[in-house]
């Protein structure tokens, strides 16, 4: 029944005469609010890669403004076979020192009383947000840039530069 209504209605309008006093959206532009959707879309953000390398260390109140880190270098692989009754010649067991100064990294914004008093959003929950966001960014390429700054590189199929890998060079292990 309701189709054949609408095939009714349609066909009536094919045959009413064009009425050029029609009252469009524009006369009446008071009238046609914008929704305004409460909820606040959420920004894009990255993923974190390098800082799972990183290692998180304190710096005690009054204890300058360096860290001195201490390792053990590696030992080669030994790869030859041992003979009975012969004692190897060993390894000579050394220790690193690596220093790393304190940087002091960060950011704010400034929210007003009236804005925080006003404002429809919440002003200082997304604020937080996007200062933490910007935090994560900034650690990651942080140590990203300490990261390939490194000299301990393994390049595939033997290349000893970027500049010379082709997409033919693969890793298949560490021999």
């Amino acid at each position: 029944m309701k189709s054949i209504f609408k095939l009714n209605m349609a066909l009536l309008q094919m045959f009413a005469n064009p009425n050029t006093n029609v009252t469009t959206d524009d006369a009446l532009s008071d009238e046609m609010k914008v929704f305004y959707q409460t909820s606040l879309l959420e920004n894009a953000r990255n993923s974190h890669y390098y800082n799972q390398f990183g290692m998180a260390q304190s710096l005690p109140k009054n204890h300058g403004k360096t860290i001195e880190f201490r390792k053990f270098d590696t030992f080669d692989k030994a790869l030859k076979p041992l003979v009975e009754g012969v004692t190897p010649d060993g390894n000579k067991l050394t220790v690193r020192s690596v220093n790393v100064s304190i940087d002091q990294y960060g950011d704010y914004s400034t929210i007003s009383d009236r804005l925080q008093l006003e404002a429809v959003d919440p002003i200082i929950l997304g604020a937080t947000e996007e200062h933490g966001a910007q935090a994560g960014d900034t650690l990651d390429t942080l140590t990203r840039n300490v990261v390939i700054a490194g000299t301990n590189v393994f390049y595939a199929g033997s290349k000893t530069s970027r500049n010379a890998l082709t997409t033919s060079d693969k890793i298949t292990g560490v021999t």
